[in-house]
């Protein structure tokens, strides 16, 4: 079902997921990676993407955190697909790499158990290594006017 969502979301969107949507689905992922026969990598790499977009913002919040004027939970542009359309990439390319981005880790994540033990730690250093790099390549990019209310509100 999610697939097909994906479909018609994919620019010109006709179908948007809107709030109930992405909680059901959050959640639905998060029950996932419960206690169960998926490991705690699995679940890591399950919910990569959306993992990564919070710890990045989270993480170049916390400096300029001020108690009124930038509070960490503020609305705001500076987030991962806002990040990547700063630096130039189209609407249709930042959607392909997130999209891709989840459809490698999802793959990931089900090729994992499969792995030798010591090539499954490869494999979570590995992904760990990419995301710590494109953390701080995207945490460099010029976001001077994501915090900006009357550009948020359009």
């Amino acid at each position: 079902a999610c697939a097909g969502f994906l479909r018609f979301n994919y620019p010109p969107a006709s179908v948007f997921l809107g709030d109930c949507g992405s909680l059901s689905l959050g959640f639905l992922l998060a029950s996932l990676t419960m206690p169960t026969e998926i490991d705690l990598r699995q679940g890591l790499l399950l919910l990569g993407v959306p993992l990564f977009d919070f710890a990045l913002v989270l993480l170049v919040r916390v400096p300029h955190y001020r108690r009124w004027y930038h509070p960490i939970t503020m609305c705001a542009r500076d987030h991962v697909f806002h990040r990547l359309r700063a630096l130039g990439w189209s609407h249709r390319a930042c959607l392909t790499a997130l999209y891709g981005s989840g459809l490698m880790l999802g793959g990931a994540a089900l090729w994992l158990p499969r792995l030798e033990p010591h090539r499954a730690g490869a494999l979570t250093a590995l992904v760990l290594g990419l995301a710590l790099t494109l953390g701080i390549w995207l945490g460099q990019v010029d976001m001077k006017d994501a915090y900006d209310a009357d550009r948020i509100s359009r």
